[in-house]
């Protein structure tokens, strides 16, 4: 059996068993970085920008692995090849936490937040169960879409990523956690 939570924009409560925890919404960093500073030139996938924006990711999920270390927890961090339901280089992050025996816990971030948004919870959520959390292929954090390898510009002379069709119909996103899912053994 796994338990699916995924957390919203709004703030409204999401229940699990009978228990409530508010719903989550956490503003990416790049966001928050391109609002207070002029778009810089580069924002493909793998710039300078999207590099500090995922030093900030990474030191956020050491600090959790540390914690769950330090607690005897298990912590597993995967990089799935999602390429046959997110398109030619598509990778998918996945993290584990917890005791495998337990009852799998799924949280999925909410619209343009990342797993992060839970490790606030993790550390406690992991006495009772197994929790495995993602990013998105087509939203921020480490999971990357299928992308083409050399950028393109737009009329302003910025670089971006072209990434490659995703399919975000909830069945091609239910085919691509059952994938994703089935190559981590949950």
């Amino acid at each position: 059996t796994i338990i699916i939570m995924s957390a919203s924009r709004s703030n409204s409560l999401l229940k699990l068993g009978g228990a409530s925890m508010a719903g989550l919404f956490t503003i990416a960093y790049i966001v928050i970085k391109n609002k207070i500073a002029k778009l810089p030139k580069d924002v493909t996938w793998f710039s300078p920008l999207w590099q500090d924006f995922l030093d900030h990711y990474d030191a956020e999920w050491d600090t959790l692995q540390a914690k769950l270390k330090k607690k005897g927890q298990d912590y597993t961090n995967i990089k799935v090849d999602s390429s046959q339901t997110m398109g030619p280089g598509a990778v998918t992050n996945v993290h584990i936490c917890g005791d495998r025996s337990y009852p799998v816990l799924l949280l999925l971030p909410g619209y343009r937040g990342t797993s992060t948004m839970w490790s606030g919870y993790i550390e406690e959520l992991v006495t009772h169960y197994c929790v495995v959390t993602l990013d998105y292929p087509f939203d921020v954090g480490r999971s990357t879409p299928g992308h083409e390898k050399t950028p393109i510009m737009d009329r302003h002379g910025r670089k971006f990523t072209k990434f490659t069709y995703n399919d975000k119909s909830v069945e091609g996103i239910m085919a691509w956690m059952r994938e994703v899912l089935k190559k981590v053994e949950i």
